[in-house]
Order: structure tokens, then sequence, then C-alpha cells
């Protein structure tokens, strides 16, 4: 049996685009997973239909096409994708919600609620989604009948990224805004780039559709000019696919990072620290699969380039591992890329560009805190490899509004502000909170936070989570509920980090005491640990006064609490 499985496996990974090191590593760690769950036979099976699908896929005989849990951030997208491209697409799910739900009935795609192999019989390729495992309803139908299935990350690369120039953008912090404002420079330059970005751009005023995907795909009339009236004109496809490079796991039948998937001519590393503790052991397993990055990255022969963090010694030393040329930038002034006489007003950040030692000029961004400004950074970097002018640069810069879910101001009321934020790793959740006291220096912060990730829900962070909220003045922990995967004795206690932030916060300087010290001992930190977002309201009404900005931080929907507090507020007006 372990021969058969070994042969099989081997059928299995065609559409890998890995070399031989990373194709090991990962085709070991899909068979230990198995072997610990009893589930060897459905992880690791015959697809040697994949060099057929690929060809399929080239001579445009794919029409059909099924994703099986639809209503992901990603597959949303994906399925737009197609849409997009003219397939007839469908999915299934079990529930739909906005902003997935109105995509999917923007795009008149076919949705199933709930999973059948009734929903795949008939279709040319079923996509199932990585949070399944090997027992959904159809993801086994297909498997067992030897039908076509990819993971979403081999469906992108084999249908939109192609031979394209594809601009990965990585990291643990920092990927999905870098991502889209590259995504919007190449926009504004004309380069009509086709992406995948893991969230919406805060629309513009330049005319740019904000959306979190695009096949770029265009039409064009005989003397060039974007047609967008008929459906006759020559199609005309773009040459980058930039896209958000995830280090989380491709599918149940494959543990290799997304990433590595996406045949990286351009890929970027913005930060490393340890994060998924749910699929990876340990920071140096964490980090091997960035090495396998730089490894796959397309070499200097080739035109490759690696863009790394250069003021990180842990993301600096991939470029050990690369036969890519290499570009730096940060702030310290060895990197390739860097920033100068930095100016921070209630408008963004100006600073001037200084690339390879020579200052370009000067450039304002609409961002606020240091990281966005590293992030903005990477951007550069790429956007200059990729030879667009200072002027292009410029231009896309001073347009960007930022990212939905990335300190965006969703509403204010009676003069309190309301800012909703993706942040959940304890370095993000910190590095986000200094930027918004950047923004509001005077103003009291509150933080609303809600450990939801399978990363924050771990006893390990409980100490790093105490220190994330110095630069505010208040904390409202939200604990979740125990999930099926949830080991009691290695979960997160909340007063642990309520009891630690407050003894922390007395600890950082910020006021001016009348001998001239900075002195924050004076100051009281509000700071409390609750049940649910109910009690998260009832805290914050209680305390909220006009002129307050308050932080809502969960990489979920928290319940609905942004419009809940909303409601709240606006009633004891």
């Amino acid at each position: 049996m372990l021969m058969y499985i070994n042969i099989a496996y081997k059928m299995c990974i065609q559409l890998h685009y890995m070399k031989k090191n990373a194709q090991e590593f990962f085709e070991q760690k899909t068979k230990r997973i198995g072997q610990e769950t009893g589930t060897a036979e459905k992880r690791i099976f015959d697809r040697s239909y994949m060099s057929e699908l690929s060809e399929k896929v080239g001579r445009g005989e794919i029409k059909k096409v099924h994703i099986t849990g639809v209503c992901g951030k990603a597959t949303s997208s994906l399925a737009g994708l197609f849409a997009e491209e003219g397939y007839d697409i469908s999915g299934s799910d079990v529930g739909c919600y906005p902003p997935a739900s109105d995509l999917i009935n923007k795009l008149n795609i076919k949705f199933y609620e709930g999973f059948s192999k009734e929903h795949v019989k008939d279709k040319d390729l079923t996509i199932v989604a990585n949070m399944f495992g090997p027992d959904n309803e159809e993801g086994a139908y297909v498997r067992e009948n030897n039908l076509p299935q990819l993971s979403m990350s081999e469906a992108i690369a084999e249908f939109f990224i192609k031979d394209k120039t594809s601009i990965v953008i990585c990291g643990t912090h920092g990927k999905t805004t870098t991502t889209g404002l590259c995504a919007h420079v190449f926009l504004s330059a004309g380069l009509n780039p086709g992406f995948l970005v893991g969230g919406v751009a805060v629309p513009t005023s330049n005319g740019i559709q904000e959306t979190s995907f695009s096949s770029g795909a265009v039409r064009q009339n005989e003397q060039g000019i974007k047609d967008t009236t008929s459906d006759l004109a020559p199609q005309i496809e773009s040459k980058h696919f930039i896209i958000e490079g995830d280090e989380y796991d491709t599918a149940y039948f494959d543990k290799s990072p997304k990433f590595l998937h996406y045949k990286p001519k351009v890929a970027v590393v913005t930060s490393l620290e340890f994060d998924h503790a749910d699929i990876y052991s340990d920071f140096e397993e964490y980090k091997k699969s960035f090495i396998f990055l730089a490894e796959e990255t397309a070499s200097a022969e080739n035109g490759g380039v690696l863009v790394l963090n250069g003021d990180s010694q842990d993301v600096r030393e991939l470029s050990k591992f690369t036969e890519a040329d290499v570009l730096y930038y940060g702030f310290d002034s060895t990197n390739d890329v860097t920033a100068k006489d930095i100016v921070v007003d209630d408008k963004g950040q100006v600073f001037t560009l200084v690339y390879k030692g020579n200052e370009l000029g000067r450039l304002s961004i609409r961002l606020f805190g240091k990281y966005n400004l590293a992030n903005t950074l990477a951007v550069i970097a790429i956007a200059l490899n990729q030879n667009l002018s200072f002027e292009q640069i410029c231009d896309g810069l001073a347009t960007f509004n930022g990212m939905k879910r990335r300190q965006e101001i969703v509403a204010t009321v009676n003069e309190i502000t309301i800012i909703d934020d993706f942040a959940h790793h304890p370095t993000a959740v910190r590095e986000t909170l200094a930027g918004i006291r950047e923004h509001f220096p005077s103003n009291r912060i509150f933080a609303i936070f809600e450990p939801r990730s399978n990363t924050s829900r771990k006893k390990m962070f409980e100490h790093e989570y105490a220190h994330a909220f110095v630069s505010v003045d208040g904390l409202v922990l939200s604990m979740p509920e125990l999930r099926h995967n949830d080991t009691p004795s290695d979960f997160i206690d909340g007063n642990v980090v309520v009891d630690e932030s407050i003894k922390n916060y007395k600890k950082v300087p910020r006021n001016k005491g009348e001998n001239g010290e900075e002195n924050r001992e004076s100051k009281e930190f509000y700071a409390v640990c609750v049940a649910n977002g109910h009690q998260v309201i009832e805290k914050i009404a209680a305390i909220a006064t006009p002129g307050d900005v308050l932080v809502i931080m969960s990489n979920g929907s928290f319940d609905g609490i942004h419009q809940k507090l909303i409601a709240v507020l606006e009633a004891l007006s």
C-alpha cells in the first residue's frame, strides 16, 4: 500500500511548480498528516489527469467550473475571475454572507446551499477550498471517481497567472495592504494588471474601480485604445499578475503554502514572525516555507527579483537561498529603496525617496504608521524594477486611500470615531495601534479586540498581547468560545492579558509632567475582559465620550459588532 501511495503522490503534483527540495519536503508533510489522521489514502491519490487537464485549459475546453467553499474571501474572488473570463461558474457552501454573497449575486454565479455530489457530477473541473478535509461530499466524489479537481492556488496559476510576470506579495504582516497598493499603482499607470487581493481598497476619486480581483484582460480597438463598449473588440491580456501570497497550506491533498504555486517572477517578503501555529510546529518550519519561496523565485537570467525587507535580519537571510536579483527596502540607509526626511501630518506622510543612494524626489501617501510606509517602499521597489516612472509611482501612491478593514474609519457618531481593522497577530495589533495613535495624538483611544484566529487564541501569545496595547488608553478584550480544535490548557487567558496590559501601560512614558519628564503613572488605563460582543457594547457605551476613538480589531465579523455599536451610540445622543 505504501508503494502505491508513493507512486500515486507523484501523479498528484504535475501542476505544482516547485523545485525538488520543496516538493519532497511538502510531500513528506502531507504523508505524515495522512498517516497521523488515518487519511493517507484520501489525501494522496491518483491525479494522472493533470497533464491532460492542462492541455484542455490551453485549448479552451474547460467550460463548467465548480468551487466547493465558494463563500470564502479568496474563493469568492476566484469565482469572480472565472466569471469575468466567461466560464460557466457555480459554487457551494454552508451559509453565504456579505460581501461574498453580494459578489456572487452580482455576477449571477449559480450558488448551492450545502454540499452534494449532484453539484459536481457534470462539471469539467472542481476546485476544493483548503478549509475542507478529505471527507467533504463533493471533494470525496470527484476524488473517488477520478474527476479533475484543483486547489484554489493551482487554479489561479493555471488559468490566470499562466505566463505572465507573477508578482507575489508574501510575509507575516502587511500582505493585503501591500498587494492592494501595488495593484492600484499599476492600474493608475494604465498597465491593467491581473490581480487577486485578500481585501478591497477604499474607493478613490481617480476613476479606478476598486475590487479584490481582475483577470487583467481588456478589449482594445485597432488603435490600441481600451474599448469598454464592444464585446467584439480584440481581447488583450496584461503582462502582470499581482497576488497576495498566503503561507497557509493549499488543500487537504497538498500541505505546501499557497505562494509556492504562483510561479513568482517578483517575490516580496515584508516580515517574518511565527504565525499559523495550527499548521507550523515552530518558527523554523514556518521560515522554511519562505526559504523555498526564495528558491522558487525566477533566476536573475529569467528576470526574477526577490524584494526583501532589509530591516529584518530574518528576512534578509532569505537572500542566501535565491538565484534571483535581490532588492532591499526599509529605513536603514544600507537598503536599496529607503525614505528620508519623513513628515507626518493629518493627511498622511510625505518623504524623500532614495533609490540606490540617489534621491529621486518627494512623495506623499494617505496612509499612517511606519509599517505602512515600509509597505509603500516595497511597492516602490516593485514598480522601479518593472520600469514604472517616478511620475507614475507618485500618481499611484497619492491616490490610494488604503484597504477596507485596515485602519478604516467606518463611522463617526456623536464625535466618536469608529475604526475597523483586521489585525490579530500581536505585532500587527501593536503596530496598527501605534499608527492610529500617530493619526490621533491627543484623543482617547480604546482598542476592542477579539483573539479569533487560530494563532491569536494560543496561550503562547498572552505576554506579547500584553505589550501590544501600550499606545492606547484602554482595552476591551472579548473572549471567543472554545472551538472543536482548541485545547483548553493552551487557550489564551484574557484576564492575564488585561492584568499585564495595565502594568505595561504604566511602564511606557508618554505625558509630560510638571518637571518636564514624561510620565504615565498618573494616567489610568481602562482594561476589562468580557465574554461576548454584547458585553463589549455595554462597557463601551458606559465610558465613550465625544472625541474618543474606538478601534475594533478582529479577523472575523465579530458578531456584527460594528453596526450594533453604531446604533447604540446613536441612541445615546
